[in-house]
């Protein structure tokens, strides 16, 4: 049975927020992993800088008006890239899909 392939869209529009701000490290860090546990933590800390930045009270101006559906439509592609990161047998994907979707955030 063929596996079908996720596509990604919404993570990397919930990424492009650290472009935008000229936050590249996170995108580096992602980018950058060389295994499972920094793909996870570094996705860890984009999603809660960018929860932070831009579900709060004081949300910056660099955030998107819709900053809360893009944490939930996000949701879905982020929990699949866990998934992968997690399998042993699929964590090379995993680290394939975490990069891609920090690559597609440069371009936004």
């Amino acid at each position: 049975m063929q596996e079908q392939q996720l596509r990604l869209y919404r993570l990397p529009e919930l990424l492009s927020f650290f472009a935008r701000t000229r936050r590249f490290g996170v995108l580096d860090r992602i980018a950058n992993a060389l295994g499972p546990d920094q793909a996870l933590a570094a996705l860890y800390d984009a999603l809660r800088i960018f929860r932070s930045s831009c579900l709060s009270g004081d949300r910056g101006e660099d955030c998107p008006s819709n900053a809360k559906e893009v944490v939930e439509k996000a949701k879905y592609e982020v929990e699949k890239i866990a998934e992968l990161l997690l399998d042993p047998r699929r964590a090379e994907e995993g680290l394939r899909l975490a990069r891609t979707a920090a690559l597609l955030a440069l371009g936004r």
